[in-house]
């Protein structure tokens, strides 16, 4: 796997499990939850709770629907790292990785722009914040040091005005 694709998976995923709520999962609260497609484990009464696939049908990200709907219906939810015990390649590629969640990411957020530019400035805010901060930051402590290092350059190599109005010695 490249850096690159390494990079993007590892993106999504902290993205995912945010919107997941993955952090408060334990808590059993009717909020959050999420699914993945590659391998959902059921229990069929809570299936049957939420109507099974019908409120998801032809819906291009009816995995994680499939656990939203589930979470809020009351049913117990867990995400399991199955890191070194299960392998399921995803994409080959970056490149790859960008089109499998392109068809998703739209989608995700109800075919709604407002929703997808208001997530895409604040990943992009969390994200490049922090660098962009420190780098303000670092140009506010280093810019009065840098102003007072301009003034104490000598000007010698200044072009001498030539011709008839030049001043004497």
């Amino acid at each position: 796997m490249s850096p690159l694709q390494a990079g993007l998976l590892s993106l999504f995923g902290q993205v995912y499990l945010t919107a997941t709520l993955a952090f408060e999962m334990q808590r059993d609260r009717r909020r959050g939850g999420g699914g993945i497609g590659a391998f959902n484990l059921i229990r069929r009464s809570a299936y049957d709770r939420i109507g099974g696939h019908f409120p998801v049908r032809l819906d291009v990200t009816d995995d994680f629907k499939i656990g939203r709907l589930l979470k809020e219906s009351g049913a117990r939810q867990r995400f399991y790292d199955a890191t070194g015990l299960v392998l399921c390649r995803w994409h080959e590629g970056a490149l790859n990785v960008v089109r499998g969640l392109e068809k998703n990411y739209f989608a995700s957020f109800d075919f709604q722009v407002i929703k997808v530019i208001a997530f895409t400035v604040v990943a992009l805010a969390l994200g490049f914040g922090p660098l962009l901060i420190a780098v303000a930051g670092l140009a506010v402590a280093i810019a009065p040091a840098a102003l007072r290092a301009c003034h104490r350059i000598p000007f010698r190599n200044r072009a001498r005005p030539r011709g008839p109005h030049r001043p004497g010695p």
